[in-house]
Parts: structure tokens; sequence; C-alpha cells
């Protein structure tokens, strides 16, 4: 009995790994298994059941219904009914040492029991109770805290009835005066659960519709319920209508006791050196002002002023470019709190610029549907009277009015709603360019966030002076102050990417790749110039991190269509065979997806400039010194490179193109042989048709002087006239076709070696007759002299023929002029000879 149970033990890892099986069958058994032994005592199964988590969100519905059945088999409906106390336990034990991965599908299978109405209200209430004991461990609390933001954020009423609650546990100050790290983080979780009580909204989800058409079939219980019990387990109900425009936003007053803490405990633990988890609290708190407050901008400003009060020494520094060298010592040694300072400029900015476009965006077209639905039933109560009237009154109506029952054409088909929307984007465009990207506006604007573009700028022109965490942040926090503004992403580009090229951090390269990609999408008429720099940290050799963010940032954008593949896409070609693996499959998966964009036609609108860079070596060894070296490629690479592409080129006419292009490619002045060698590989792994190979037969003379290389001649004849010779249903025409073209080949094979050993002869002679032309130099140089003075005499006959005849073609006078010139020449050249003679005989 003993060695089964070890067998098992010993089979737990081997089983785990067979959850994420293609084989569904495979998936099912083994969470069965999991959960049987877990029952009958098996308490090592529990890595098994953790592992479980990551199914929750898996895509097939049967394996995600299968483990949410597991959890409520093992949590909430065993056999034995388990009292709440016990389950609450178990559910905290659950969320213990959880992984990004893991707490999503925490939520996820949270979310499933809360929507279903499977936890019991008494279970929740007892995580209320052991959230509120300040008598348990820390790490309890937090774990409870954990499970109720996520019961928060599938039931907002929850939060709204316990606010005070997480104020006065969950945002309760210090002791003593540094908080620790569990502490910290009890905070973050009491401000994300604070926040899951004002849900995200957008203008998509504005709806006219009357709340009774949207909620289930809970109304009934709703009207019925009187007793306490009824109306708890009515709010455990999940119901989400869509958000009614009729609903203001859940708000609370800039006074509240909840942001005074909150402000008070970002100020007074920003110089708390012993915790490491200020950055992530800091950012939830931030996130939970712009979410309730009422209006959050004037909080933000009075944080970011009591902020600067504690940085003291950096004060100068953050509002102005000039610096001294005694602050730039201050700088090095508080460098924790400066980087903390502008990790909330950068927050703040990113916060900012989604409250503006999402929610006040959504709030001036809820507060509009609100006027219109009033001016609507003001004229539906006056033109009540009379049925003509009514008929006349709702006829404009429907013409004049977004709202009522029977909207007209244009608001079906989204006309309306497009252009109103865009215009109130361009309001609030207008209103971020006027008051929040201006420092000194001439109309008295002083803009606190882009006063911090100074202090930024000046530590990232002076990186080597700073510590490389305090150059990071301010590298993140100087692209999301870019992407506030038009004005201020143009005025910093020059400087972002000389940064990004030439930073001696590869973490700060790796960071501002992904940050840019950010503002292509924010503002990609400003970043289209800059569209071949993108392309340049793929050559990067010192990280391949940031070789790595680069093609991830670079697939998105062009997949996407945010930017064109105009001359650079031949770097992306380059990663398929890179070193690292993950790389280069993320390279060709790329390629995968593009094929299948407009039926391939992006890929081979590529082929001929990627073969044209690529093929010959693709550049020279550039200095190893150098962040983003242009590299060579050798002939196997290159090989390697185009018989993967050309994997996604099948259609006749494009290999057609493709062989006429690859043809004349050999035209090219002084091309080596390194080049030729590449371009007849290409064409053997062009798919041959018919008139492929009228193609290669009618282009024959552009390649033809290229046959003299042996490795040329060896592919054309070995492997492309084979290749065509085995195409399947081959008329007689083709074949003899391949017949000439094969006979032409050899012919001009036969007579380059034919002309070599002439050649050869040739050379000798020219040798010889070095030797013997140093003996008689003199001579020459006499006759040289004459030959040049009676030439003179020639020039100066053209020019009078010329002169006499202006009127005359000037092509014919031309080609006179040369054939006189040509025969005087010849005579001179006779009587030089007869002097030369004459002369030696003297002698």
């Amino acid at each position: 009995m003993l060695g089964f149970v070890n067998q098992i033990e010993t089979a737990i890892p081997k089983l785990s790994k067979l959850l994420f099986s293609k084989t569904q069958t495979d998936v099912l058994e083994v969470i069965s298994f999991f959960v049987t032994c877990y029952e009958h005592g098996f308490t090592d199964m529990l890595f098994g059941i953790r592992k479980m988590l990551a199914l929750v969100v898996n895509s097939e519905k049967t394996v995600k219904d299968a483990v949410i059945n597991a959890y409520k088999r093992l949590y909430l409906k065993s056999e034995s009914r388990q009292p709440p106390i016990k389950i609450a336990k178990q559910l905290l034990k659950l969320a213990q040492d959880l992984s990004i991965c893991e707490r999503g599908a925490l939520e996820e299978l949270i979310g499933e029991f809360v929507i279903n109405g499977e936890l019991d209200g008494s279970v929740i209430q007892i995580l209320w109770e052991i959230f509120s004991d300040l008598e348990k461990p820390a790490l309890t609390r937090f774990h409870s805290i954990l499970l109720l933001s996520m019961i928060i954020k599938r039931i907002p009423g929850k939060g709204k009835a316990n606010i005070q609650v997480l104020i006065d546990f969950g945002l309760k100050l210090p002791t003593e005066a540094e908080a620790t790290d569990l502490e910290m983080l009890i905070y973050s979780e009491t401000c994300l659960a604070l926040s899951c009580i004002s849900p995200d909204v957008s203008t998509k989800q504005l709806t006219q519709q009357e709340p009774s058409s949207v909620i289930r079939d809970t109304g009934r219980k709703t009207k019925k319920t009187k007793s306490p019990e009824e109306d708890d387990e009515a709010e455990t109900s999940y119901v989400q209508p869509r958000l009614q425009f009729k609903n203001e936003p859940f708000k609370l007053v800039n006074s509240h006791q909840l942001f005074e803490r909150l402000s008070e405990i970002l100020t007074c633990q920003l110089n708390n050196l012993n915790t490491t988890k200020w950055t992530p609290m800091m950012e939830n708190a931030i996130a939970c002002i712009f979410k309730l407050a009422d209006n959050p901008i004037i909080l933000i400003e009075h944080l970011i002023l009591k902020l600067m009060d504690q940085i003291g020494p950096f004060k100068h520094l953050i509002s102005n470019k000039n610096s001294t060298q005694d602050e730039h010592s201050n700088a090095m040694v508080n460098s924790l709190v400066l980087t903390r300072f502008y990790n909330v400029i950068g927050v703040v900015a990113t916060k900012l610029l989604v409250f503006l476009n999402q929610f006040v965006v959504c709030e001036l077209k809820r507060r509009k549907m609100c006027k219109e639905n009033k001016e609507n039933q003001k004229l539906n109560s006056k033109n009540s009277k009379s049925r003509r009237k009514s008929i006349r009154s709702n006829k404009s109506l429907n013409r004049q009015s977004l709202g009522g029952f029977d909207a007209n054409l244009e608001e079906d088909m989204g006309l309306q709603g497009a252009e109103a929307e865009d215009a109130e984007l361009m309001f609030i465009e207008s209103v971020i360019d006027q008051k929040v990207a201006l420092a000194n506006a001439k109309h008295g604007v002083n803009s606190l966030l882009a006063q911090q573009m100074a202090g930024i700028v000046f530590i990232l022109r002076e990186q080597s002076k700073f510590p490389d965490s305090l150059v990071l942040t301010c590298a993140m926090t100087f692209v999301r102050l870019m992407a506030l503004s038009r004005k201020l992403c143009t005025d910093n580009l020059q400087l972002l990417f000389t940064l990004m090229e030439k930073s001696p951090n590869p973490k700060i390269r790796s960071q501002l790749i992904i940050g840019i990609g950010d503002l292509v999408y924010r503002f990609p008429n400003a970043l289209e110039p800059w569209t071949s720099h993108l392309y340049l940290p793929l050559r990067d050799t010192k990280s391949p991190a940031v070789r790595m963010n680069t093609i991830r940032v670079l697939s998105h954008l062009i997949l996407k269509e945010m930017i064109k593949t105009r001359g650079q896409i031949f770097e992306i070609a380059l990663c398929t065979i890179d070193e690292n693996s993950q790389i280069s499959s993320l390279a060709k998966l790329f390629f995968s997806e593009l094929s299948q964009r407009n039926n391939g036609l992006v890929i081979y609108n590529a082929m001929p400039d990627i073969i044209s860079q690529l093929s010959g070596g693709g550049g020279a060894v550039s200095n190893s010194q150098e962040i983003y070296a242009a590299r060579q490629i050798t002939e196997d690479s290159f090989r390697q490179i185009v018989t993967y592409l050309f994997t996604f080129i099948k259609r006749d006419k494009q290999c057609e193109t493709l062989i006429e292009k690859l043809c004349h490619g050999f035209r090219q002045a002084n091309i080596s042989e390194r080049k030729c060698r590449d371009l007849v590989f290409c064409l053997s792994k062009v798919q041959l048709s018919e008139n492929g190979i009228k193609k290669l037969k009618e282009t024959f003379k552009w390649y033809a002087d290229k046959l003299i290389y042996q490795s040329v001649y060896d592919t054309f004849k070995n492997t492309i006239l084979k290749n065509a010779r085995k195409l399947p249903m081959l008329r007689n025409e083709a074949k003899l076709l391949i017949d000439e073209l094969e006979k032409q080949i050899d012919e001009v094979k036969q007579k380059g070696l034919a002309d070599e050993p002439s050649n050869d002869i040739s050379l000798r002679e020219e040798t010889a007759g070095s030797e013997e032309m140093s003996a008689s130099e003199a001579d020459a140089f006499k006759s040289n002299k004459k030959s040049a003075a009676k030439a003179k005499i020639v020039a100066k006959q053209s020019q009078k023929v010329v002169k006499k005849n202006p009127k005359s073609n000037v092509t014919r006078s031309r080609r006179k002029v040369v054939e006189s010139s040509s025969e005087q020449g010849d005579s001179s050249s006779k009587q030089s000879d007869s002097d030369s003679t004459t002369d030696c005989d003297s002698d």
C-alpha cells in the first residue's frame, strides 16, 4: 500500500504536464484524477490543483467547465456540507503565493462563482470579518482583501456599502513611521478594491434602453424581498446591465476622508527606503483617485506639490533647466526618492490621458443624451393634444433629435454618433494642448506635468551622472509625457530616437522601443517620418531583450497596419535565423501571419527588396563596438532565409513576375559572383510553370554572360531545368522550350571555355609587348606629340564647319566631323609612321 502511494506521488509532476496536453480527453482525465485523490486525503495533489487554475481561462468550453466544476466540488459543494468558515479558510489557502497568471485565473474563477450565485453571502461576510480583525496576521488580511476585491469587481454594491470599512482597516496609518511591505501590499489591494466600485465606462456602453428591458428575471425577487436575508441574497445576484444614460457615475467629493488618507500615506511613505512596494501601491492609489474623485485633477495637483516639498534639494532641478554640481551629488545620494517622484509623474500622465479620453468623453455624451431626452419629452407633451400635430411633431423629432423610439437612418448607420464623438475628442485634445502640455502659457497656464520635462531632459542628457534606475524611470516618464500632447511629442522626437540608438543601457533601449510603439498608435502622422529608425534595434548586438521587444512591437504595428513595410522588412527577415530561438520563432510567426493578409501580396511585394538587400552579403562588417552593427550575411544564412520565405509564394502569376525580376537583377553593373549565386539560388526556389519557362527563355540574354561561373551553370542545368522537366501535364511546346534553353546554356558555356585559352595567350603577348615598349618609349613620346598637334587642327576645322552651317542638323554634322576626324587621324598616323622611319634611316 505504501509503495502504491509513493508511485502516485512520483507521478504528480508528470500528470501536471498533461493538464496542458492538446488532447482534450487527457486533460479531463487528469482533472478528475487530481480531484478524486485530493478528496481521499492525498494532500500532495494540491500542487496539481494549483496548476489547474490556468485552465480556467482556457478557450475550450468543455475544459473550462470541467475545471470550474472541479473547484466547486472541492471548495463549495462537497459531500459533507462544509461550514462557511471552512470554505473561507480554503479559499484563503488557495489565494496564497499567486503568480500573475494564477491571480487572473483565480479572479475569473471567483467571478464565475459570483455570477452563478454559488458563493454564499455568509462566506463573503466571514472574509469581511477576517479583513477587519487587526489581530489577525497581516498576510491573512492581505489574502482576504485580495478575494474581496475580486468579489467587488463583480458586485460593486458590496464595495459601496463598505467604503468606510475599507478606509478604516485597509488604509489605516502604520503604528511606526515606516510601513512594512505587507502593510504596503494591503494598502495597494485596498485601493484596487475601491477602484472596482466604479466600473470602467466607454461611449459604446451608453444606451437609451429602459433598465427593465436589460435586467434579468431578478426583478420579481426584488419586489417580494422584505427580510434582510432576502435583500442580501438579491445583492449577491449578478446583474450587469448596459450603462444607462440617466444614471450618473459614482463619485465622491474631493474633501472625502478617502482622498485625505491616500495623500497622507503617499507623502509620508515617499522617503521610506526600506520598502519595495511603494510604486505598485502608488499606481493603485492614483487610479483610485481618478476613478472615485469628483474632480481628480485638483487632488493630483495638490499631491504633486506635497511630494515636491518632500523632495527638498531636487525642487530646483525639477522646475529649472540650469543645475549645479552640488545638485548632481544630492541626486546621486537620494536617487530612489527622485525615481519615485518621476514614477508618480509618469503614472499621472497616463491616468490623466485615460481619464480625459475615456471618462470625460463618455460623460459629455451622457449629459448630451440627458439634455436631448428632456427636450424630447417637452416636445412630446406639447404636441400630444391632437393626433395630426403629434404625427408632425414626431416627424420633426425624428429629424432633429438623437433620442426617441424611432431613430433616423443616419443614427442607425452611426454617422451622427461618430461625428459627435470625434468633435468631443477634438475638444479634449485642444484642452490638453492648451492646459496640460504648456508650462509657461501666455494666458497664465502653468502645468505641473509640463514643468517636469526640463528636469527629465536634463537627466537623460547627463546619463553618466545619475544611477541607471533613475535614468530608466525618467525615460519611461519621458515617453508618457510625450503621449499627452502632439506638441510635446514632435518637439522631443529627436531626443527620443537619439536615446534609443545611443543609450549604453540596454534596459533603456528596450523600454524606449515599447514606448515608441505606443506613440505610433497615439500620433501616427508625427511618427511616420521616423519609421526607418524603428528597425534599427533589430541590429542590437549587445542585448537580445532589445531585439525581442523590437520584433514584438514591429510585428504588432505592421499587422495592425499602423506602419508600412517600406524597404526595411529585410531586417525582420534576418531575425528568422537569429541565434536566439525565441526571436527567430517570433519572426517566423510574423511572416506566417503576414502571408494571410491580402492573399499574400504583402510578402510578394516585399520579396524583391528583401533579396536585393540580403544578396551579395548584405553589407560590410562594421566595428564591433557599435550597438547597431550591420551584419555580414553568409551564403548559408541567405539560403535559409530565402527558402523559408518562398514557401509563402505559390501563385503562378506571382512566380512568373518574380522570375522576370530576378533575371533582371543579373543586368546590374559590376555584379559579383556571390550575388549571381544568390540570385540563381532564388530562381531555383521559385515554383515553375510553363509561363515561367517562357520567361526564362525570353530573358536568357540578361543572364547569359553569367553562365561562365560554374555554380551558376550547375544550378541552371541540374536544378532549374530538372525541376522544369518534372512539372506535371507538361505540353510538347514547353518541352521544346526547355530543350532549346538547355542547348543555349550549353553553347554559352562551351564558348566561354573555348575563349579562356585565347585569353591566356593574349595576356602573355601583352606582357611581352610591355617589355618591348619600354625600349621604344622615347620614339612613341615624339609621335604622340605630333598626333596631338594634328588632332588640334582637326578640332578647329570641325568647329569652323559647325559655325558655317548653324541651321543644319546637329547629329549629321557631328557624324561628319567624327568621320573626317577619324580619316585625318588615320592619315596623320600614317604620316607619323613614315616620319619615324625616315628618322631611323638618317640615324
